[in-house]
């Protein structure tokens, strides 16, 4: 099967991530599922990069891209998207996001081709993105087929006019190999945790949190977290970046948490190695893909009971949840890891186990597969 693929990204993200292993897991595919044969295609416009974090990303692992040109932020693509699927000839078009969703279906070729969309999850930081979710939804309505990663959207999407029958849930996925990491680097940033702490090396333990600094994350709540913890020698790691990252430091400072802010990091395997306790103090979340990534470096894990977060660990046997917007239950949460390390090894061993069993991109490319075979057929999802 010949699939396009369409995608906005210039990074790593949790989307671009499965995306990718999705393309990789495809080739290996044996019939009659596959193989499949996927191109990617993305957006740029005059002026960016020659080059980036995702364009890398797709050359080291052999995926061919192709690169929609546009004027401007807004301008349509619709000419050169007709072009490109005449060229290739796709027996399936998958679209990612709002751009690539909204565009494919004003260009008419939703008619002449299979369309399958994905549903990520939306954010709200501003009145533009809640304009922009609303357009998706409107998008949404046209595809052939909708995939989206936990049974929790499945109540929204039909809300939003999508039908039952067009739906199905396919959560994200992890390599087993994913958190292996260069242990001289491990101990490196473990010396830089511990020695920014100003702790003893013995008493030193590192909380890490993974993702996007915005409201909807809530890394406000665990910043929150760790103040109430004061007996303890904590050393906050955020990895990531965003537009809460300026108040988040005002934050740890007036609460005198120990924080250090490690911006984007392409290879983070290495800073979950060196952590004591992963934490996802999210307000909102579909199938977060930093949750999976802990879970493979096997790494204990406190996250808020949101989205698709229950249906990837249960509580008390791969991780404990707590409610969202609930600093203290947090913090008694962390307290549990941080001081009982029979607790947090069971944990950590069977989210690793879990991810193992059921979370492989292999099974992910097979599930999606079969949903493909179904969509080309005419036949409904459920």
């Amino acid at each position: 099967m010949r699939i396009l693929a369409l995608v906005e990204a210039n990074s790593i993200t949790g989307p671009a991530k499965n995306l990718i292993e999705f393309c990789v897991a495809g080739r290996s595919l044996r019939a009659p599922l596959g193989p499949l044969d996927v191109t990617l295609a993305t957006f740029r416009r005059p002026g960016q990069p020659a080059t980036d974090d995702f364009l890398e990303a797709l050359k080291a692992r052999g995926i061919p891209c192709e690169i929609i040109l546009q004027r401007k932020a807004y301008s349509s693509v619709i000419g050169p998207l007709r072009q490109l699927v005449d060229r290739l000839k796709p027996d399936l078009v998958q679209t990612h996001s709002v751009k690539s969703n909204f565009w494919f279906a004003l260009s008419g070729l939703p008619r002449r081709l299979p369309w399958v969309a994905y549903h990520h999850g939306y954010t709200k930081p501003t009145k533009t993105q809640e304009f922009y979710n609303l357009l998706d939804r409107f998008s949404l309505r046209k595809a052939r087929a909708l995939i989206t990663v936990t049974p929790a959207f499945v109540e929204e999407l039909k809300a939003a006019g999508v039908a039952a029958n067009r739906i199905d849930v396919v959560a994200n996925s992890i390599r087993t190999d994913w958190a292996s990491a260069d242990q001289l680097k491990v101990a490196a940033l473990r010396d830089r945790f511990v020695a920014a702490s100003a702790a003893e090396a013995g008493d030193a333990r590192v909380v890490l949190a993974v993702g996007r600094l915005s409201k909807e994350k809530a890394h406000a709540d665990a910043i929150e977290a760790i103040a109430l913890l004061k007996d303890l020698s904590i050393q906050m790691v955020l990895v990531g970046d965003g537009p809460e990252r300026e108040a988040l430091i005002a934050l740890a400072r007036n609460k005198g948490v120990a924080l250090t802010m490690a911006g984007q990091i392409s290879d983070v395997a290495p800073y979950f190695a060196a952590a004591d306790v992963f934490v996802l103090p999210s307000h909102s979340e579909g199938s977060p893909n930093v949750l999976l990534e802990a879970m493979a470096a096997g790494l204990p894990v406190v996250a808020t009971a949101v989205g698709g977060v229950p249906d990837t660990v249960t509580d008390g046997e791969q991780a404990l949840l707590v409610p969202a917007a609930q600093p203290q239950a947090m913090a008694d949460a962390i307290r549990r890891l941080l001081t009982d390390g029979d607790l947090a090894l069971r944990l950590g061993t069977s989210a690793r186990e879990r991810a193992a069993a059921q979370f492989s991109p292999e099974a992910r490319v097979r599930r999606i597969a079969e949903i493909y075979g179904r969509v080309t057929m005419g036949q409904p999802l459920v």
